[in-house]
């Protein structure tokens, strides 16, 4: 892992910032989300009863990290399933107390930054790249991501439920892309510029056009998208396999991201069954709305 003294001063903070501006700008898109903040972490909460909504961020060092974590189980209300996540700089602030909490350790996310950002080289010729701006461009965004990553198709529904009625995206919030070879939607990503950084998140292409340079021309397209915006850095989190490509981009491993996660009772997972149900049809009734 780079040392984050090597990369320049300030970055790493505030890709910290920019982690939580993407996570509020995501939840703005679905059902119920909530804010709470503390001088040392910030709670985002939504109606999608999973601890990937669901999510303490802890920035710095708790004075009391028991207070803290019983403040957020309340705020996230038992029944839902939240996790704490902090970079690994702090896991002796918030280890010990989370396992004492009865919350489990998820793995580690490699968090990698680039900085400063190289000019990015040409995409595939056959590879045209769309920002998401209709309601059928995000259809693709979703359809892509859910290939990519075998996220359920009905979730996304309700994550993005918002673009997907055809309601207007917040200006200065995610900016989503998607690749098309062929007229077929392959490859997707996004990015969300804070602080002068550019996350870049959701980069995937479908299983079957992988490994022909579809996610890193979509990667670039982010970073680029993000350089227009004023970021002077970009950074994302990598899946063990995804390591070896991003740095060949100029991304370096600079922080661990860590997590633990709750467990909720039973009765509290069925009471969230019983609101995803009513949830999943929240979407089609706005689009049957907005339909002529």
């Amino acid at each position: 892992m780079t040392s984050p003294e090597s990369v320049p001063d300030g970055v790493v903070a505030r890709t910290q910032q920019n982690l939580v501006w993407f996570h509020r700008c995501s939840l703005a898109l679905g059902p119920g989300p909530r804010v709470r903040e503390w001088p040392e972490a910030t709670a985002l909460g939504s109606d999608l009863p999973t601890e990937v909504v669901n999510t303490l961020f802890v920035n710095s060092a708790p004075a009391d990290a028991p207070e803290l974590l019983s403040r957020a189980r309340a705020f996230f209300r038992e029944a839902i399933a939240w996790r704490v996540t902090a970079p690994d700089s702090l896991r002796s602030s918030i280890e010990s107390y989370a396992v004492a909490a009865g919350m489990r350790a998820a793995a580690p996310e490699p968090r990698m930054i680039l900085a400063p950002l190289p000019r990015a080289p040409a995409a595939p010729a056959e590879l045209a790249v769309r920002r998401v701006t209709t309601r059928a461009e995000w259809r693709d965004f979703c359809s892509v991501t859910a290939r990519a990553f075998r996220i359920p198709a009905w979730y996304l529904r309700i994550a993005f439920a918002r673009p997907l009625a055809g309601e207007a995206v917040p200006s200065g919030s995610i900016r989503p892309f998607v690749g098309y070879a062929g007229g077929r939607p392959v490859a997707a990503a996004a990015q969300a510029t804070s602080d002068d950084v550019a996350g870049i998140f959701f980069v995937g292409t479908v299983p079957d056009m992988r490994r022909r340079g579809y996610g890193q021309a979509l990667t670039w397209t982010a970073v680029e998208d993000g350089r227009s915006l004023g970021a002077d850095a970009a950074w994302l989190q990598s899946s063990p396999e995804g390591l070896p490509l991003y740095e060949q981009m100029g991304f370096r491993r600079v922080v661990d991201d860590l997590s633990w996660v709750s467990r909720p009772a039973g009765a509290g997972q069925f009471r969230a069954l019983l609101r995803l149900v009513g949830m999943l049809a929240i979407p089609s009734r706005r689009r049957r709305r907005a339909e002529p």
